[in-house]
């Protein structure tokens, strides 16, 4: 998929392909990561449409914006497959992407689900930035908390800047 100029050259934000979300729940196609976290699904002519009930709700828990990206076979039935709020775009024989509907803003994200998009000591960090003392606890323990102790901006803004700053996607240890 050809990503906008703006996109690609803006160094607030960072693009993150095959990004894993809910703990492996899912995996979605192309993350944007600025300000907001916004989420692109690609169908291409070779997919089917079986999966994608599940990676809407999967997905909609933790994407402020999301988009579909499909081809015209596809384009009906994913139109019927996905809520309203969701982007739909649609690639055209000559490879160019046409906007079918512009994404609005995702009223349903799942703070817990969105701190759980960090790794368990970038958790930790946060917390400590804001006066957890505790060194025990798992993951989980920390996100949970995390979403408690924050409002869902404070969450978005944490965990959007962490990823931008992460510097390698794969796990330690």
């Amino acid at each position: 998929m050809a990503v906008e100029a703006s996109v690609a050259d803006d160094p607030s934000r960072r693009l993150i392909p095959e990004m894993g979300v809910c703990q492996g729940a899912g995996r979605i196609d192309l993350a944007v990561i600025g300000d907001t976290l916004e989420g692109f699904e690609i169908k291409a002519d070779r997919d089917d449409l079986s999966r994608l009930p599940s990676q809407v709700t999967t997905f909609a828990l933790v994407f402020d914006r999301l988009t579909l990206v499909t081809v015209s076979r596809h384009l009906e039935s994913a139109a019927h497959a996905v809520p309203a709020w969701w982007g739909l775009r649609s690639v055209e024989p000559d490879g160019s992407i046409a906007i079918i509907r512009a994404p609005e803003l995702n009223l349903a994200v799942d703070p817990i689900a969105v701190a759980g998009l960090l790794w368990r000591d970038e958790a930790l960090t946060l917390l400590r930035a804001q006066g957890h003392r505790g060194r025990r606890g798992t993951r989980h323990d920390f996100c949970r908390e995390l979403a408690i102790s924050s409002t869902p901006d404070e969450i978005r803004s944490m965990v959007a800047r962490t990823l931008r700053e992460r510097s390698s996607w794969r796990a330690a240890g």
